[in-house]
């Protein structure tokens, strides 16, 4: 994860804040994705992140953070892909993140309207943008 981190800060602009699930292994991600940036984001744990959350919750979750900040999400899949594909209205869930993928999205949920997708980067290309 620290490569894909220290690859991630070359190319996206730190968040203002990472919510975190509480879980371990994801709290320990967004410590190290947070230490590569300049501008260290503040960590926040929430429960809504659990792996046995909806995305209903998810939703909630960025409609309370996103309207005045930028948002970095550290949770687990199969649920975020879950998230990711209803916030597209996608049909069926068509999206899925590998360990240490991120995607970045501009949240349009809270006026209705469809959010668009910005970017998704799979792990290995963010291990190869560390060197």
């Amino acid at each position: 994860m620290n490569k894909n981190a220290h690859g991630m800060a070359k190319i996206i602009q730190a968040p203002t804040v990472i919510i975190s699930s509480p879980l371990k292994r994801a709290y320990q991600t967004s410590e190290i994705v947070a230490s590569k940036f300049h501008n260290i984001p503040s960590i926040v744990q929430s429960d809504d992140l659990l792996p046995e959350t909806t995305v209903q919750k998810i939703i909630q979750l960025c409609k309370k953070y996103s309207p005045q900040k930028e948002i970095m999400i550290v949770g687990h899949e199969p649920i975020l892909g879950k998230f990711l594909s209803t916030i597209l209205h996608q049909k069926k869930q068509s999206m899925y993140f590998k360990k240490g993928a991120i995607c970045g999205v501009d949240f349009f949920a809270a006026r209705r309207q469809k959010s668009e997708l910005l970017f998704f980067i799979p792990p290995k290309v963010l291990r190869s943008l560390s060197r």
